[in-house]
């Protein structure tokens, strides 16, 4: 949930530095998950957080949200609110990604808020990011929940 506009990143786990969030038209989030690397969908679109429809919903779309938050490796694609339902806007339906792009914007898909759906069949993913030797080391928001 959006909370506030400030907060603090850690970077590469040393630095902590202060930043101001700006969201864009497109921007996703993933809300309800046990961690940051799953849960239900969100995109940003008209000023507001909504959440897309599982109807052709799988792993090539979840691969797609998974690079956009900067997370690469294995991707599931989840529905049925698997992470709960959202509230407020679905605002996409009938996503169809091939797995090849940087977002979800680039991916086929029905009109910003043309849907048939209800938030029973919202959409989610599962994110498992490839670790190295000496594990993984992502930009993760602390402070203010954003």
């Amino acid at each position: 949930m959006l909370k506030s506009t400030i907060g603090w990143i850690a970077w590469h786990c040393c630095v902590i530095v202060p930043f101001k969030l700006f969201f864009i038209p497109g921007s996703v989030r993933l809300q309800g998950g046990r961690s940051k690397l799953d849960g239900r969908v969100e995109v940003f679109h008209a000023g507001q957080w909504g959440s897309i429809c599982d109807d052709q919903w799988d792993d090539s779309d979840a691969e797609v949200v998974c690079r956009q938050l900067g997370l690469s490796g294995v991707a599931r694609a989840r529905g049925q609110a698997h992470f709960g339902k959202g509230s407020g806007r679905v605002w996409l339906d009938e996503v169809r990604c091939t797995g090849n792009e940087l977002t979800l914007e680039q991916c086929p898909k029905s009109t910003w808020g043309e849907h048939n759906c209800l938030h029973a069949e919202d959409a989610g993913v599962s994110c498992n990011p490839l670790t190295g030797a000496f594990g993984s080391c992502l930009p993760w928001s602390v402070g203010d929940s954003v």
